[in-house]
């Protein structure tokens, strides 16, 4: 909540060390359950883990999409309906945000499978 008022309210944000360690907790537990999901991937015979680690880390920008909808239908109903080219700059940059986060933790995702499958079979 605070770094959505602090984007898009022109609030301030002072706590980035508290973002930073958000954004890592973040990364370490997609990392945790795409081993997992490997494992079940490799445990069920299918060797294709590849695509299925990075769709599975990466799944964070659907919440991440989803919050900023909510967010966005909540703001709605406080503000006046014809600021539409403020609405369209809002759901065009989350959309991007988010596809950077869906790279970001999927890629974290692949590494981490990649680096389990190399450590059991090695």
């Amino acid at each position: 909540f605070f770094a959505m008022t602090s984007i898009w309210m022109g609030q301030r944000y002072h706590v980035y060390g508290v973002a930073f360690v958000a954004l890592l907790l973040t990364f370490f537990n997609c990392g945790l359950a795409t081993i997992i999901h490997v494992y079940y991937l490799l445990r069920a015979e299918n060797h294709r883990w590849w695509w299925d680690a990075f769709w599975a880390s990466g799944s964070t920008a659907i919440f991440l999409l989803a919050h900023a909808f909510v967010s966005f239908a909540r703001s709605l109903l406080e503000r006046s309906p014809l600021l539409l080219p403020t609405y369209f700059i809002y759901i065009n940059s989350m959309l991007v945000v988010s596809f950077a986060v869906w790279l970001m933790t999927g890629a974290v995702g692949a590494i981490t499978g990649y680096l389990y499958v190399q450590r059991i079979y090695s």
